[in-house]
């Protein structure tokens, strides 16, 4: 841990602490054969969560992947919530929705505002394909990832190895569900080589998913 990670912490807990009933974080340390990321970070923080539950707990907690740049719907955890309770098995589920990567999308160049038009597009359009892995945010219950085993922390495309392991771990028997309400986010920005190698990084983060489900099958 470090002053300027702490820093931040207590800035968004005196930001947002009336908003929500408890805050809490971990460090996450280094660890030899991880891949220092969001996959590893994930499995550290919900390992501790679930370290810190109950069997009532464990019924009934559900966790929301996001990235730091994510704007959800001011409505998504009440849909959230009615579409939980209206399912019988709620384990079994996974939920998503529609991802817009133009959050920013003035600050962008000409380039980058036609290819991440384009990007949003695709991901919406093939929202509705079952198997198709969800993407940077989901929610899906404690108990269904603590049962795949959490996170590989030695992976990239966290997002498609859990799908694919909260698959293989219910045999199949395990679907994507949509909720229909815009999610945004935000593309590389700027009119340099920089903004293009950024945009070169994300792609290939993104070809990790690929990968994995060609290993998978």
């Amino acid at each position: 841990e470090n002053d300027n990670e702490y820093n931040k912490y207590i800035t968004f807990v005196n930001n947002y602490k009336y908003k929500f009933k408890k805050i809490t974080y971990t460090v996450h340390p280094s660890i030899k054969n991880e891949i220092s990321g969001k996959s590893a970070n994930e499995s550290w923080a919900v390992r501790h969560i679930f370290k810190h539950s109950t069997i009532e707990s464990l019924e009934n907690t559900y966790i929301t992947v996001c990235d730091v740049d994510s704007y959800f719907h001011h409505n998504y955890f009440e849909v959230l919530t009615q579409h939980i309770l209206k399912e019988t098995n709620p384990h079994n589920k996974i939920w998503n929705c529609p991802k817009i990567t133009l959050k920013n999308f003035d600050l962008l160049s000409n380039l980058n505002k036609s290819r991440y038009i384009n990007v949003s597009l695709i991901i919406c359009g093939s929202l509705d394909f079952k198997y198709l892995p969800p993407m940077s945010s989901y929610t899906v219950s404690l108990k269904s990832i603590h049962n795949a085993d959490y996170w590989d922390t030695r992976v990239i495309a966290e997002d498609h190895q859990l799908f694919l392991s909260l698959i293989n771990s219910q045999k199949g028997n395990f679907e994507k569900k949509i909720i229909y309400l815009p999610f945004f986010s935000n593309a590389p920005s700027g009119n340099s080589y920089y903004t293009n190698f950024n945009v070169f990084n994300q792609s290939l983060r993104w070809s990790y998913g690929s990968q994995l489900i060609y290993n998978t099958i």
